[in-house]
């Protein structure tokens, strides 16, 4: 089997130690990059390099070069349409899987599509196809997914809640109203960076369409009521809050470390893929689904720069960008809460720096999660190799929490009584930070 990597950024230089770890089966790994910056860690690894990047003219050409039956296509980057690299794959019978769904270059900010019209367009394919095209498999989107699925089992048995195999129906007889993917990332490298330097843990080009160029995203809960700023789709399953993005939407949100911390709502792939795996529907109507967004308070370095493009003392476009390849300190600890009628229950993975870095090279606690997820969702790609296109909540979550575990760190549930308001079922307005 041969590898190929779209993109040789963050991840796909972590990426690297571990594929050849984990697969000696391997003849080669190829990667496709816009910019040389994972030349050097290419070099050391083997990896074959080409400073190439993939646009809508040339992706056929450059893939047919380069794969062929059986194969593995990763696309890690960004502006590289992710429907495109599905179709050819599924036409050449390549396997397939990215970390999110891409459009190409300028989707986001000229044509402002939308994760949840990316996910639309995907789940048309669900299922359809001769191979496994796994998307929206990192950290956030993939690797939460699985914490939900564990988290609700183990709520259940705290509380005394029979589980019949249905994670909708088990969520509705919790009370879960609310599904945070609530991270906190504390990693510092202690370097003093360039004032206009926009530093982050992960791809800084990933994180600003995400930030800036993306309307607030989120799946939309049946106990909601009614508001004036939210346009919805698919009878109301996901919703979009048109003219904000996330860097001027806060919310109050919950991480064992630090309790209650004011995170940015970042619209993402898995506030619509888990609302509509944890929706249950009675005769064509929603009877139930939980409010699902990503609550992410980002390490100190990227709030700084976050800070000064809120108060537009900096311009998106002229920052230098800047990812933290060798933090010292500080941990990721990401996880999904479970905001329930008497409290909330947070499960996920809390990950040090220095036990990333220990456990392979070229990455961080960030990076670490993601690659964990991704190794692990091969393995089970290679014994389920026909399944067509799927995501995450497509994929057995004890299998691939089992496998990535050991790259994990400390990986638990923690019960808190916190709650944002005194009502049995607190409502998005309840949660969010309004701005002074």
């Amino acid at each position: 089997m041969k590898i190929v990597l779209i993109g040789y950024g963050s991840i796909g230089q972590a990426l690297t130690p571990m594929l050849l770890r984990h697969f000696p089966q391997l003849e080669s790994i190829r990667a496709f990059a816009a910019d040389d910056r994972g030349l050097a860690v290419a070099q050391q690894y083997g990896v074959l390099f080409a400073l190439h990047a993939l646009t809508a003219d040339n992706f056929r050409r450059v893939l047919a070069a380069s794969l062929a039956p059986g194969d593995l296509l990763i696309n890690v980057s960004v502006n590289v349409a992710s429907l495109a690299l599905i179709a050819w794959c599924r036409k050449n019978l390549v396997l397939y899987l990215d970390t999110c769904l891409e459009p190409w270059a300028g989707g986001y900010e000229y044509a402002q599509i939308t994760n949840y019209a990316l996910r639309e367009q995907a789940m048309r394919l669900r299922g359809k196809g001769p191979v496994t095209a796994l998307v929206a498999n990192g950290a956030n989107p993939g690797l939460i997914t699985h914490f939900v699925k564990m988290g609700l089992e183990e709520l259940a048995l705290i509380k005394g809640v029979k589980f019949c195999g249905n994670h909708a129906q088990l969520a509705l007889d919790l009370g879960v109203s609310t599904v945070q993917i609530a991270e906190c990332d504390t990693q510092d490298d202690q370097r003093p960076h360039p004032r206009n330097t926009f530093v982050n843990t992960w791809s800084v080009d990933g994180f600003i369409a995400e930030l800036c160029h993306q309307p607030v995203e989120m799946g939309w809960g049946s106990h909601e009521g009614p508001r004036n700023d939210v346009r919805g789709f698919d009878r109301s399953c996901s919703v979009t809050m048109p003219g904000r993005t996330g860097l001027d939407t806060r919310v109050r949100s919950w991480v064992p470390s630090v309790g209650e911390q004011a995170a940015h709502l970042v619209t993402h792939h898995e506030a619509h893929s888990i609302a509509d795996m944890l929706t249950v529907r009675e005769h064509g109507l929603v009877r139930y689904r939980p409010t699902v967004y990503y609550a992410y308070r980002p390490c100190e370095q990227a709030r700084e720069m976050i800070d000064r493009l809120r108060r537009k003392v900096a311009c998106v476009r002229a920052v230098e960008k800047t990812v933290m390849q060798h933090p010292v300190t500080g941990q990721d600890e990401l996880g999904a809460l479970l905001i329930h009628n008497t409290g909330a229950y947070w499960y996920g993975s809390t990950l040090t720096a220095q036990q990333a870095k220990a456990l392979a090279p070229c990455n961080n606690a960030t990076s670490m999660q993601v690659v964990a997820t991704i190794v692990a969702s091969i393995k089970w790609m290679l014994l389920h190799p026909h399944e067509g296109v799927i995501e995450p909540e497509d994929v057995d979550h004890n299998f691939v929490l089992h496998d990535a575990l050991p790259c994990l760190g400390h990986v638990g549930g923690v019960e808190t009584g916190w709650r944002p308001a005194d009502v049995d079922r607190p409502q998005l307005q309840d949660y969010l930070i309004h701005s002074t």
